[in-house]
């Protein structure tokens, strides 16, 4: 039993760790140069998936839009909104189309595939060459329409372009980790497997289609899917079609700026990725994609499977403090060596990244734990979501809460934090009182992680 807690603790992160240090590599040594762009004559149909949005954000989203200057653009918004909702979408776009924006409001009485049924109504109902979807809290540079256009004319085989994701919002402790730990993680795990010639997935904001091969090819998104992206990316790959990435072109998305957002955000990326996994393995390996590609395509969609056996692992070791509490850790010290050297390896590059937008080293390695002790406070709600798709529990499409949504609370919720906070620093405590060090320490390390979140974040801990 010894072997199999300290195998869930350390192989898992043993690949993620070694996998995004190659990729973060490849990365630091692959310069992508776009020569300067110009704009395509093509049309655009922007299509806006909306509900409980605040009105503001959609605002600024259409006037953005416009401001790009696009010669022949639509925006389609599909508002999945309640009814008492509905006339006030509806006075607005009257104002935009007085103003002479190009708009159109649909208004769904029954959500039905809720984002990706949105996304569906107004794909085949928009006359654009290309399709952009965009969130209400993202924006993107002009290069990347003009880039992306350029590209998609000139190669048959591509379906879609990428931008480089970028932080829009770093005016909290939360969005700012998350800002900087994205700006690594999506250059590391884009920029590096494009640079490898690697299968690169859409982003569900920040990619733009062809919109013939969406309607003739793809069908459109699968409706019994939430992650989208991963969903049809997987498809596209399957067609032996490719995903092209623009490293100098931004997409600048919102970060949850509370834990509560996050938290959401998160359990649906980790539902959706497993259940996408579950859905098209097939796909994937029925494609024409290398056996490096298939295996790497796969390890992708199971990220989230990670964290959820580091916890479980974590979990049994705490366990086994009250049944014999010996040092499990130190009897597999090879396997311990071999993660810490790997863990250097990535937050080498990871700091290196992060310290380019810090002043101090101080204020990056903060960043960097805050970041740490996020990640590790999620990892209950990452097997959660998991074990549901593997379950194949089929739940609703939870939106991550913006702006004023953010803030606001319903009901007392159980503090898992607080709960897994006290049983790894008691556990932690007994193992080091036991001359078990190793052990000892990794639990507390886990304790102060969950500590953290607590103290900073209360209200999201105890309420939802």
């Amino acid at each position: 039993m010894d072997l199999v807690i300290v195998l869930m603790i350390t192989l898992p992160q043993l690949w993620f760790y070694i996998v995004y240090a190659v990729f973060a590599w490849r990365a630091a040594n692959c310069r992508q140069h776009t020569t300067s762009c110009s704009p395509g004559e093509a049309s655009i149909s922007f299509i806006i998936p909306v509900r409980r949005e605040p009105l503001e954000y959609l605002e600024q989203a259409v006037e953005y839009i416009h401001g790009l200057g696009i010669r022949d653009y639509e925006i389609i918004i599909v508002s999945d909104d309640d009814e008492g909702f509905k006339q006030v979408l509806f006075d607005k776009l009257h104002e935009w189309r007085r103003r002479g924006l190009n708009v159109w409001i649909i208004w769904r009485s029954r959500p039905v595939g809720y984002r990706t049924g949105a996304l569906n109504t107004a794909l085949w109902l928009s006359r654009g060459d290309y399709i952009y979807v965009l969130d209400v809290d993202s924006r993107l540079d002009k290069c990347l329409l003009d880039c992306a256009m350029e590209i998609l004319s000139s190669h048959e085989d591509t379906v879609a372009v990428v931008g480089r994701w970028e932080p829009l919002n770093l005016d909290a402790r939360l969005s700012e980790a998350l800002g900087y730990s994205m700006r690594f993680i999506v250059g590391a795990i884009y920029h590096g497997r494009n640079c490898m010639g690697l299968n690169v997935f859409p982003l569900g904001t920040g990619t733009l289609f062809k919109s013939r091969y969406l309607k003739e090819i793809l069908n459109g998104w699968d409706q019994e899917r939430i992650q989208d992206d991963m969903e049809i990316g997987s498809r596209i790959m399957y067609h032996g079609l490719k995903v092209r990435y623009l490293s100098d072109c931004a997409v600048y998305v919102e970060n949850p700026s509370t834990y509560k957002a996050l938290r959401i955000q998160q359990s649906r990326w980790a539902y959706g990725a497993t259940d996408v996994l579950i859905a098209r393995w097939r796909h994937i390996l029925g494609s024409r994609q290398g056996v490096l590609g298939k295996i790497e395509a796969i390890l992708f969609l199971s990220q989230y499977i990670v964290p959820s056996i580091v916890f479980l692992g974590t979990v049994m070791l705490a366990v086994n403090a009250f049944i014999k509490p010996f040092d499990v850790l130190m009897r597999h010290t090879h396997l311990i060596i071999a993660l810490a050297i790997s863990q250097w390896f990535f937050g080498r590059y990871y700091y290196r990244e992060v310290k380019k937008h810090i002043d101090s080293s101080w204020g990056t390695l903060v960043n960097m734990g805050r970041s740490a002790a996020v990640t590790t406070a999620l990892s209950p709600y990452y097997l959660y979501s998991t074990l549901k798709a593997l379950l194949r529990i089929r739940v609703q499409y939870a939106r991550t809460p913006k702006g004023m949504y953010q803030l606001s609370s319903s009901r007392i919720r159980i503090p898992w934090e607080l709960i897994l906070a006290v049983l790894y620093a008691v556990t932690g405590i007994i193992y080091l009182l036991n001359n078990a060090t190793l052990s000892g320490l990794w639990l507390i390390a886990n304790s102060s992680a969950y500590s953290y979140v607590v103290y900073r974040w209360r209200k999201d801990v105890f309420f939802n």
